[in-house]
């Protein structure tokens, strides 16, 4: 868990450091892989469904949020 925090830590950093628009994209993805794992803490674990569903539109909107950005990229 703390990996992925990690992970998406560095990922903000680096989006800022290209465009402020891929930053907040980051920081978005950094508030989601911080908020998911905290809301189930001393729970039984979400159903792997819903975790694969919030990844999916998470990536979905990522995805789309790069192409508008960054359409040399795509």
């Amino acid at each position: 868990m703390v990996a992925s925090w990690v992970w998406h830590a560095a990922l903000a950093i680096t989006g800022f450091a290209v465009n402020m628009w891929l930053g907040v994209v980051a920081v978005v993805l950094l508030t989601q892989s911080v908020a998911i794992p905290l809301r189930f803490r001393g729970q039984r674990r979400p159903k792997p469904m819903i975790a694969g569903v919030t990844e999916a539109m998470c990536l979905l909107l990522v995805f789309i949020a790069a192409i508008i950005i960054c359409p040399h990229l795509a």
